[in-house]
């Protein structure tokens, strides 16, 4: 089997090193459509959907880790692009239960197949004494904290509050590094974590909650050593490289073996189009009238203090204040 991972930057793609762990795929990872016939070609993204149909391949898919079109405001002209590469004729390789909804949701016609991730390569955790060693927090979170902390690797508490381009990236990362999380159940970490038993959960705005959190596992050593227990043996259940890689394979030949999916019809895309269209141009009007709404009241703002000056310049008092001051000002003068 002939495989290309195709991506529209370069980036390590963990799928493409499981499969090529197999030691029987031919696996090509790429930025732009090699030459030469391939089994399946595969875009790593939402740009590189596109590409896919400029290689030569029996079957393209996609592979989603999340819905990118969610992490991108509805201000973002790509957002409308993110979303329309769901409705190309393509087979979506999902890495979660809740990407496959999401999916699910967004387009009831796309046909997704589920792959589990291979579990990162463990690294050495952290010693478990000193102060508490802490990742991806951000300033404010840090700045919130009461207990001793430090920023340092490796880390004995990864926080994941956004949910970003691969929500459970940094949870499987963490967790293969002897850490646990302070996270948010964003993008289906929910299938991963459990609050108080490997991880601890706070909702994604809670940066107060997220400080307290740490503040709890740098008190609670106990706990903080049970959680990172937890998460080692979560680690351990999922498949190494080369296991995900042959699960990966019998996927990709499920898909060829089934007959492609079709396009989405005419109608449909242009529903879709339109759709965020609409939303683009309720952002461009709400984004209008709070630039008016700032304008009037900069207008009035001017207004009552051109208003207070021109009540200054009758005031007997305030016209009396000027001539001390340039009395003042005078002497000072020719004392110098």
């Amino acid at each position: 089997m002939r495989v290309c991972f195709l991506r529209s930057e370069p980036a390590e793609v963990e799928a493409a090193a499981a499969l090529e762990a197999t030691g029987d795929v031919e696996v090509v990872v790429a930025e732009r459509a090699p030459d030469g016939r391939f089994d399946v070609a595969i875009a790593c993204d939402w740009r590189a959907c596109a590409g896919v149909f400029d290689i030569d391949a029996q079957r393209r898919a996609a592979l989603l880790t999340t819905l990118e079109h969610r992490t991108l405001d509805a201000a973002q002209p790509e957002r409308a692009a993110a979303l329309l590469a769901l409705d190309l004729p393509l087979d979506y390789l999902v890495t979660s239960e809740w990407v496959a909804r999401a999916l699910a949701d967004a387009r009831p016609s796309a046909r997704a197949w589920r792959i589990t991730p291979a579990r990162p390569e463990p690294t050495p955790p952290a010693d478990a004494n000193g102060r508490l060693r802490v990742a991806g927090a951000g300033p404010e979170v840090l700045a919130a904290m009461s207990e001793p902390h430090e920023e340092a690797e490796p880390p004995h508490v990864v926080v994941a509050l956004d949910a970003g381009a691969d929500p459970l990236a940094p949870v499987r990362d963490a967790f293969a590094r002897g850490a646990t999380v302070v996270a948010s159940s964003l993008g289906g970490r929910d299938e991963l974590l459990r609050h108080d038993a490997n991880a601890l959960l706070v909702e994604p705005e809670d940066l107060p909650g997220a400080a307290h959190a740490l503040d709890r596992l740098a008190r609670d050593r106990e706990l903080l050593e049970r959680l990172r227990s937890s998460a080692a043996r979560t680690a351990a259940a999922w498949p190494d490289r080369a296991t995900a890689g042959r699960e990966l394979r019998e996927t990709l030949q499920r898909v060829l073996a089934v007959d492609p999916p079709p396009a989405a019809a005419p109608g449909e895309l242009m529903r879709h189009a339109l759709a965020e269209v609409a939303k683009l141009a309720a952002y461009e009007s709400a984004r209008r009238d709070d630039l008016l709404a700032r304008a009037q009241a900069l207008d009035a703002r001017e207004t009552e203090i051109a208003r207070r000056e021109r009540a200054l310049e009758t005031d007997s008092a305030y016209q009396l204040s000027l001539r001390l001051r340039r009395a003042v000002r005078f002497v000072r003068r020719r004392r110098s």
